[in-house]
């Protein structure tokens, strides 16, 4: 009885077949932040794609010098700040090249500072924008920010 219900199971179907499901949309990708302006010795070595809720794609890009140390990265999407809730940032509001950013610093980790980008007209999570750096002076983080753009990713 068993062998006869499987092939009744396997048998060709007997009304319409129904439509297949469809995709979910296109992912949208957070804002490329483009760096005009880079420190001396640090070129790109690392790019991650974090996929994030709302069907966004956001990611991580690293700047460093050849042993690592100094290091500039670019979040877009997703929320460095959530990521490091454990430390105690002072923050200060600044503006450099036209750009409203407010710079986080910890006592804890000293050599880090993390500037988040104040971009209007951006949703969430593509409104999580920041540049965090380590082992690299003010003054060279300030002419990065100087030159930083927002391109709509394509």
């Amino acid at each position: 009885m068993a062998v006869g219900a499987l092939l009744a199971a396997c048998a060709p179907a007997t009304g319409p077949i129904p439509p297949a499901s469809t995709r979910p949309a296109a992912f949208m990708r957070c804002p490329d932040i483009v760096l005009a302006t880079m420190p001396p010795g640090l070129t790109k070595t690392d790019s991650v794609v974090q996929a994030l809720y709302g069907n966004h794609m956001g990611y991580v890009i690293t700047y460093s010098t050849v042993d690592r140390r100094r290091q500039l990265k670019t979040y877009s999407g997703v929320d460095l700040l959530d990521a490091l809730d454990d430390l105690d940032f002072s923050a200060r509001d600044v503006r450099v090249g036209g750009r409203d950013f407010v710079l986080h610093r910890t006592t804890a980790i000293p050599d880090m500072l993390v500037a988040e980008v104040e971009a209007a007209g951006h949703q969430p999570p593509c409104d999580n924008l920041f540049v965090q750096s380590r082992h690299l002076p003010r003054s060279q983080v300030l002419d990065v920010l100087r030159g930083l753009e927002l391109r709509q990713a394509g």
